[in-house]
């Protein structure tokens, strides 16, 4: 017969494994309706953070019901924990993206790596059945002849507390500084943004705190404490909510203007094809942001203004901003078929496809319809403007 912690103790760990799974898959499956770069990057970030959660619970698992067996992968288990909060970091790095070009450094890596192998070389010379027996009883270790053992144990978890301290702040300087960057912004789609994002980092820094403090959990206690029941809560609140409003571009990249590389300025020279123009509309999808502008366009492909408006006027018959507009109302026709956006209002679909507002939005499909068929799309490399 199960006694009711010890069921308690399986629904807290065996539910956020589920649900990392769960997440993990579904968000993995999601890969391909990327619309960027930057969001497929998003998107793995949240993998990653699925999956080091994963790992941290099956962990917890092995030590509430198999101490043995935990007793050989502790080092490993100082790396899920620590893991989790670069996760989140990371997460929350890739969400705040003003660059797609952006990359998270190996760096922050470095140190958890180096103390999981520091402990790992302590547990060589620590006898086995002494690592057993602190794990079922941590305070037989506070008197001699094993207290030097007691220290070691003891200070993974000054560690692991110090290094989820350290990465809660620069969660929040993160999320603080991509506010200020974008507070400015008019369109409603940076403000939603920022919105979402507090709420985010509000309930990542719940789940911090209450981890932290259930690392101090006695393990006879941890399956009926309320710290290890509200960080479960909230662990699986996250899983959901971030796979959720991934799949639905809830998250919006508010990239910066997009600049070519030196080496394909060079090659431009001042030269514009239809083939340049809708590849990079295509790959980059820079209508997607309501601020894009034709100087956004001329500093990626290094081709005048002029010649810009012209080549589109000639080419396409209509202005750069009909143009622009011609694109964001595909990706609305996209969006209106995908999975999760049924009921959703038409001012949340025209803020994910790039119009600042339902006005600019109509506007541009009145235009649409009155002139169609709209402009034919993958024309001849050739035609080039010089």
């Amino acid at each position: 017969m199960i006694i009711p912690s010890t069921y308690l103790s399986n629904v807290i760990l065996v539910v956020p494994i589920t649900s990392a799974v769960l997440s993990s898959l579904v968000t993995f499956l999601s890969l391909r309706d990327s619309q960027s770069n930057g969001e497929k990057k998003q998107r793995w970030s949240a993998i990653a953070f699925f999956i080091t959660n994963l790992f941290g619970c099956i962990f917890l698992y092995l030590y509430e019901f198999y101490p043995e067996i935990f007793a050989y992968v502790s080092s490993l288990s100082i790396l899920a924990f620590v893991l989790f909060f670069v996760s989140i970091y990371r997460t929350l790095f890739f969400l705040t993206a003003l660059d797609e070009n952006e990359r998270f450094t190996p760096l922050h890596y470095v140190a958890p790596l180096a103390f999981t192998a520091m402990f790992g070389l302590f547990q060589l010379v620590i006898p086995y059945h002494l690592q057993v027996k602190y794990v079922l009883d941590a305070e037989a270790f506070a008197l001699p002849p094993n207290e030097i053992y007691g220290i070691i144990f003891e200070f993974r978890h000054y560690f692991e507390s110090l290094f989820a301290v350290v990465y809660v702040y620069l969660s929040l300087t993160r999320v603080y500084a991509y506010y200020k960057k974008i507070s400015n912004a008019s369109g409603k789609a940076e403000k939603n943004s920022i919105r979402w994002m507090v709420f985010l980092i509000f309930f990542c820094l719940i789940t911090s705190f209450a981890t932290v403090v259930a690392l101090y959990v006695p393990r006879q206690h941890f399956g009926t404490s309320p710290w290890a029941i509200l960080s479960t809560v909230f662990i699986v609140w996250l899983h959901l909510d971030l796979t959720y409003h991934l799949i639905i571009h809830k998250y919006q990249l508010n990239v910066l203007p997009v600049t070519a590389p030196e080496n394909d300025r060079n090659r431009h020279r001042g030269r514009i094809t239809r083939h340049q123009l809708e590849r990079f509309y295509k790959k980059e999808k820079p209508y997607l942001s309501p601020d894009f502008r034709m100087t956004h366009l001329v500093k990626a492909l290094d081709v005048n203004r002029t010649a810009i408006s012209n080549f589109i006027n000639r080419t396409y018959g209509m202005s750069f901003s009909r143009y622009t507009n011609h694109w964001r109302l595909k990706e609305m026709e996209r969006l209106k078929t995908m999975f999760g956006n049924d009921g959703k209002r038409t001012e949340q679909l025209v803020q994910q496809a790039g119009f600042s507002d339902v006005k600019q939005y109509l506007r541009a499909k009145a235009l649409e319809e009155a002139d169609r068929p709209g402009p034919a799309i993958d024309a001849d490399e050739n035609d080039t403007l010089t």
